[in-house]
């Protein structure tokens, strides 16, 4: 008989239920990165929703539009630049910027107006001051200028966000579009955040979850293979080796009572203990069954020898030396009888009535 190796039933119980949560919490993971993901996505652009807001309720299109023809700078432009520097500081955003979007060509396809500046990008861009009217040559792909100026085709209050890549970096765009009385489009406002920002937390976030992650599958597989333990592979493997020793004890044996079912000893009221109570009861029944079938067996071998004694007993009573009477030579006799059983009713003799 094979044994069965120990604990594999553990070990793929274990396997199992490792597959199972590592499965769930990758599935969790992703599912919480992606909403994590569109939930930054659009915390950041309502934080740039709000610069863009109230930057563009602070100029004045008309006096803007009229700056850009004549490249001359207002007091009111100048008022304009301060605010937006003022904002630059008081606020995240890389870059907060007015431009003229003039075409999709390769270079020269915008204008720039003003920028907002902070001490610190005074020091470390001094040479690149933002110059009104200028084209900004090769600063911006053909195909990012195209957002800018499908931006100028935006509703008043509307905001379009974009990834933009260009030689100032790769950050998360939101811009709006600036109107003159009329309600014609004068320019654009843009706030940059940077895409390593957002990038970042996605980042720290994934860790954390997976970490988190990490911890709950070790968690939860180490409670799982104590309770599946304790409760079902336990139980499985007493039943088990009640059976194993059963079968090895009443292999070949001729003696019933010394035939015995271990009681596996498990009281957990489900399917377990019925299985255990079940196999104690067909233990006992074929116990009984072997004691009824040795004593029917034994009575049948009893009946059997006196059947023997009966057919020995039937057959010496009758005739057998054959043939009889030899010396009368007028007729010959030969008799014989085959009982349907062992015994039968009938009976033969022959012998003479008188002398002759």
């Amino acid at each position: 008989m094979k044994r069965i190796q120990s604990h594999s039933l553990k070990r793929n119980v274990l396997i199992a239920c490792g597959i199972s949560i590592t499965t769930l919490g990758i599935f969790a993971s992703v599912l919480g990165g992606i909403m994590y993901h569109n939930n930054m996505i659009k915390k950041n652009q309502d934080y740039l929703a709000g610069i863009i807001h109230y930057c563009i309720s602070q100029i004045d299109g008309d006096d803007l539009e009229s700056c850009i023809e004549t490249k001359e700078k207002s007091d009111l432009f100048l008022r304009e630049k301060q605010m937006l520097d003022d904002v630059k500081k008081s606020h995240k955003a890389e870059y907060l910027y007015i431009v003229k979007p003039l075409n999709t060509d390769a270079t020269d396809n915008m204008l720039d107006v003003m920028s907002g500046e902070t001490e610190r990008d005074r020091e470390i861009y001094s040479d690149s001051e933002v110059v009104l009217g200028a084209p900004t040559g090769t600063a911006y792909t053909a195909e990012i200028a195209a957002k800018y100026l499908a931006g100028m085709d935006n509703k008043p209050g509307e905001i379009s966000y974009f990834e933009n890549k260009t030689e100032f970096g790769y950050d998360y765009t939101g811009l709006s579009t600036i109107f003159n009385s009329k309600g014609e489009a004068v320019a654009v406002l843009a706030a940059d955040i940077p895409i390593n920002d957002i990038r970042g937390n996605m980042i720290r976030y994934f860790l954390l979850i997976m970490a988190g992650t990490l911890v709950l599958i070790l968690l939860f597989l180490t409670g799982i293979y104590r309770w599946m333990n304790a409760n079902i592979v336990a139980p499985i493997e007493r039943i088990g080796n009640s059976a194993q020793n059963f079968v090895k004890v009443s292999h070949g044996a001729s003696d019933p009572d010394k035939i015995e079912f271990m009681d596996p000893q498990i009281h957990s009221r489900d399917e377990l203990e019925a299985l255990s109570d079940s196999m104690m009861t067909m233990a006992s029944d074929l116990k009984l069954f072997m004691k009824n079938l040795l004593a029917e067996t034994k009575e049948r071998e009893r009946i059997g020898a006196e059947l023997s004694v009966a057919t020995k007993i039937q057959a010496d009573m009758l005739p057998v030396i054959f043939p009889e009477f030899s010396n009368r030579e007028e007729y010959e006799i030969y008799a014989s009888m085959n009982p349907a059983k062992e015994v039968g009713g009938d009976f033969y003799d022959f012998f003479y009535v008188d002398k002759d």
